[in-house]
């Protein structure tokens, strides 16, 4: 008769049948590994399955025993559990269902986080000095900042008269900061401003300059929302023919929507032809301009030219917005 070394409690759970069971360890077996290929070949249960011995798991109160653990680990009366090791799987391996559900959880992942940056920006509005706790969570716009009430391009005054005003005490420009702005939209986060610097002006070669504003052509004889809402009224373009230089063209393209600030994938685009030749259709990129306190300014040198095929053109359906 085998000498008896100890008994333990054994029960298994799915995808192994259901037991319980009361198993005696020999003295021969000296290792986890020995054990499990000692349970395989003895419970009744586990010689009918398909499994091999190292596919079996064994657990003590919910810790598992490595192979190469010794029998001593065990004592008297032990509830061990078994149960399948699942297989590794290496990345990018596992089943189509488990690739659309990490989809599913990457896409919603990213939908809480920009709905947790919207509301941090509608939380700072009322409350300007909680904006560290979000300050890296959000995009720090850097805008710049005018005083309401500076007239900077005023009719030059006399020089003696300049003279004496220089020497009279000045008030402090009214300075309103951004919290006490309430024309702000809600989803704009100011971070910094830009002040100007009033002692520009009080210089005497400011006033024998003569300003010259430069126009930019681009963007701003256009009703982009008007051009949005007839789209499908536009002619496509369905021959190169029909482009000539300085024309306008449509298209729509992934990109940052500037009235709510979010990634669009259908935003609307629109380009002047520049020049048509054998490598293709040149296009600068006509800007909507930029936000700030005063309505919408265009940066100069920010307009950006690209170059597409004619073919491109016509499969990718571009419009023609204006021919001229």
């Amino acid at each position: 008769m085998t000498n008896v070394l100890t008994r333990i409690r054994l029960k298994s759970g799915s995808p192994l049948p259901e037991f319980r069971i009361w198993f005696a360890i020999p003295q021969n077996v000296e290792s986890i590994k020995e054990l499990k290929t000692l349970i395989h070949k003895s419970v009744i249960f586990l010689k009918k399955s398909d499994f091999q011995p190292s596919h079996l798991m064994l657990e003590l109160e919910d810790y598992e025993l490595p192979d190469e653990s010794p029998i001593g680990l065990l004592r008297e009366s032990d509830v061990i559990f078994s149960n399948i090791s699942k297989p590794l799987i290496p990345p990018g391996m596992g089943k189509p269902s488990t690739h659309s559900r990490n989809r599913r959880r990457k896409i919603k992942r990213w939908k809480q986080k920009t709905q947790n940056i919207i509301q941090d920006g509608n939380e700072d509005q009322q409350g300007y000095n909680s904006h560290e706790a979000v300050k890296e969570s959000i995009i720090h716009d850097h805008l710049p900042f005018f005083p309401p009430h500076t007239n900077t391009l005023q009719q030059c005054v006399p020089s003696k008269a300049r003279d004496n005003r220089d020497s009279l005490p000045h008030p402090l420009a009214n300075f309103i900061p951004p919290s006490e702005r309430h024309d702000l939209p809600s989803n704009i986060f100011v971070t910094s401003i830009d002040v100007e610097d009033m002692n520009y002006w009080k210089d005497h070669s400011a006033c024998e300059e003569n300003f010259q504003l430069e126009e930019i052509p681009y963007g701003t004889n256009f009703d982009w929302d008007t051009i949005d809402g007839s789209w499908n009224t536009y002619p496509k373009v369905t021959s190169s023919t029909l482009i000539s230089k300085g024309s306008i063209l449509g298209w729509r393209a992934f990109g940052l929507n500037p009235s709510t600030l979010t990634p669009d994938v259908s935003l609307l685009h629109l380009g002047k032809v520049l020049e048509i030749d054998s490598n293709g259709i040149h296009i600068v990129i006509l800007s909507r301009g930029m936000a700030s306190f005063g309505g919408v300014i265009l940066e100069e040198g920010s307009e950006e030219e690209i170059i597409r095929k004619r073919e491109d053109i016509i499969l990718e359906n571009w419009r023609l917005i204006d021919r001229s």
